[in-house]
């Protein structure tokens, strides 16, 4: 299974500091939209999960902005995959669509951000109590 990995993985060798340069600057800048949209204008709706989450975020960012423009050696897979993971969680801030782990139930998708494995998707069981509740109930009045 992992030689079929290997083999069907695109060669990202070409890919090298500038280039991870220009996507980080790109995500700096949508972590400042970010938390301006979501935290520092007025009537803002970030919720205290979504600021934790984004200073992880934020701290990850520089640290691997840090490490580019110091030239460390990088395996460019692994980069790109903690830039769209970086860019997929401040996407879900800005949308309101970050779900507190706290706040999970028994059939809920939920995403946790952890600075050590990026994120980490839990799906439990099937969905289907998630689906009736956001259903609307319909009551039938008979007269």
């Amino acid at each position: 299974v992992a030689e079929e990995r290997s083999e069907n993985a695109a060669d990202l060798s070409c890919l090298d500091h500038s280039y991870f340069a220009e996507e980080l600057e790109r995500l700096r800048r949508v972590l400042f939209d970010v938390k301006r949209e979501r935290f520092e204008i007025r009537g803002a709706k970030g919720t205290d999960h979504e600021w934790s989450v984004l200073q992880q975020v934020e701290g990850q960012l520089e640290s691997t902005c840090i490490q580019n423009d110091n030239l460390v050696q990088f395996d460019a897979n692994q980069r790109l995959d903690d830039i769209y993971t970086m860019a997929e969680t401040l996407f879900k801030i800005k949308s309101g669509k970050l779900i507190d782990s706290h706040e999970e139930d028994d059939d809920t998708t939920y995403f946790r951000f952890d600075i050590s494995q990026s994120i980490t998707t839990r799906n439990t069981r099937d969905r289907s109590r998630r689906e009736r509740r956001n259903k609307k109930k319909i009551v039938v009045v008979s007269g």
